[in-house]
């Protein structure tokens, strides 16, 4: 008769079974309590400021239009999965010969999961949208939905490889639906206590 683990001899219709969800649990249990150590040894700043560059594909009166431009966001962060993010930007073209240009400065909550060097986001940001076309200027409400991947290059700098933004606008009773990309740099300040 086989030994149980505490040493005992059972009688097989009272040893314990061991199902799949049983070892999933205890897999999941040893996961953590082995990764929870080296993910608290992390530092994580405590003021990050992204700058770089942005391409909107944006509404107009025209259709479509593509649009270059800059963005900039700094961020302070609540705890490690946490920050307070504003988003400002500028993205700038030509539709039938004449300028274009969108502006927005917006603020929301900022979600990150932190991995070694790769650190996926997601945000959601409310706030102002300034557009301009024609030499007509109007203002109105923006809403921005979405993510992307840094990589950390080290304790004081990272690079945004990718973000994508869905961008709600609405501006003088007119909706738009735009999407952005940006890439660039993230610098980072002081370390959360």
């Amino acid at each position: 008769m086989p030994i149980n683990p505490s040493g005992v001899n059972l009688p097989e219709d009272m040893r314990p079974e061991i199902s799949k969800t049983n070892c999933l649990g205890l897999t999941v249990f040893l996961l953590l309590v082995t990764t929870t150590p080296s993910a608290a040894q992390e530092q994580v700043a405590k003021l990050e400021v992204f700058g770089g560059y942005a391409f909107i594909r944006a509404d107009s009166s025209e259709g479509r239009v593509n649009l270059n431009g800059w963005t900039a966001s700094p961020e302070t962060h609540l705890n490690r999965t946490i920050a307070l993010a504003a988003d400002f930007d500028g993205a700038y073209g030509r539709v039938l010969g004449e300028r274009i240009s969108v502006h927005s400065a917006m603020l929301g909550p900022k979600f990150t999961a932190r991995n070694k060097r790769l650190k996926p986001f997601a945000h959601a940001l409310f706030g102002v949208v300034r557009e301009a076309e024609a030499g007509d200027v109007q203002y109105g409400f923006g809403m921005t939905f979405g993510g992307g991947v840094d990589y950390d290059l080290n304790r004081r700098m990272s690079f945004r490889l990718a973000q994508t933004d869905y961008e709600y606008t609405r501006v003088n009773l007119l909706t738009h639906h735009n999407y952005r990309f940006a890439a660039g740099v993230v610098l980072k300040f002081g370390e959360l206590k």
